[in-house]
């Protein structure tokens, strides 16, 4: 009986060792999807499993990452994120550690493996912001707001992720090395959330992030003391001239808030309390600061 069994199993392994002869070259792949250098290069394709996924193509190669969670689906110590990990360690020592205590601070590995998935979250991020802009040209606003949605939730990451090296790392290098990168993060989150309130047809949100958004960027500099070098930033010069093309296109010579503190300033109570009522049935009459963290915290 054993032995019947035994000779079974090889048959069966022997067969499913055959399959389909799958060619580990990727020639036929890249050649469908040449690269145009000019550009980045993105698409969203469905897998094999039917689940939808990002792709990024580069000159030699194309990265292929899920659209939701850690970008190459892994979940590290069963976090959704690395830096999840690293955050639930900091609390938990923090928590044991009384304030005379040891601080926490990952080790060289912890460090490599957070700029590691940061990586890729800024080739995501930059994948998601390249399908929304040709699908908001196409018309294809579903997918577009898809897409700048998840673009700025990514963003998000890197923020949170920068914020937690600026606490944490004891390597100044290492630290100012990212928050070199802190303004051009903060610039594609603008985009982003800008590009949402577009397809809504929400415009005169859109003008009031943009200017949200430089403000940020300008805080960035502050903290740094470097204020003189702002003019010479290109995302703020991305932004500004955004925020041009909005108000021409759209009509908005004065957004809401701009005109509520017009009328503060003429002390036109009665215009006022009009554009404050206008503006809380929007939900915007206080609307929430943007996180951006001070002090000091690679490409991202």
């Amino acid at each position: 009986m054993y032995a019947g069994m035994f000779e079974w199993l090889h048959k069966l392994n022997k067969k499913s060792r055959k399959g389909p002869n799958v060619s580990k070259d990727l020639s036929q792949v890249l050649n469908t999807w040449p690269l145009d250098p000019g550009s980045v290069n993105a698409r969203i394709i469905k897998g094999y499993d039917g689940q939808h996924q990002i792709q990024l193509r580069l000159d030699c190669g194309i990265l292929q990452m899920d659209l939701d969670g850690r970008p190459d689906g892994l979940r590290p110590h069963r976090c959704q994120t690395y830096l999840e990990y690293l955050e639930r360690q900091a609390r938990a020592h923090d928590t044991l550690t009384t304030p005379e205590g040891n601080e926490f601070i990952p080790s060289r590995r912890g460090w490599f493996e957070l700029d590691r998935e940061m990586t890729q979250y800024y080739h995501r991020r930059l994948a998601l912001l390249t399908v929304a802009r040709k699908a908001q040209d196409d018309d294809n606003d579903e997918l577009a707001r898809s897409c700048y949605r998840r673009a700025a939730r990514d963003a998000e990451y890197t923020l949170r992720a920068m914020d937690f090296i600026r606490n944490y790392c004891d390597d100044e290098e290492h630290v100012e090395g990212h928050e070199r990168i802190r303004p051009f993060v903060l610039w594609h989150r603008t985009i982003a959330l800008t590009q949402q309130q577009i397809l809504d047809k929400d415009f005169d949100q859109a003008v009031e992030l943009v200017k949200e958004g430089m403000g940020n960027i300008a805080q960035v500099y502050d903290d740094h003391g470097l204020t003189k070098w702002l003019k010479h930033d290109p995302s703020m010069a991305e932004l500004k001239t955004l925020e041009k093309q909005i108000r021409r296109r759209y009509g908005i010579q004065a957004t809401l808030q701009e005109q509520l503190r017009t009328a503060l300033s003429k002390e036109d109570y009665e215009a006022a309390a009009r554009l404050r009522d206008e503006l809380k049935a929007k939900g915007r009459f206080s609307p929430p600061t943007v996180r951006v963290g001070r002090g000091r915290g690679a490409a991202y």
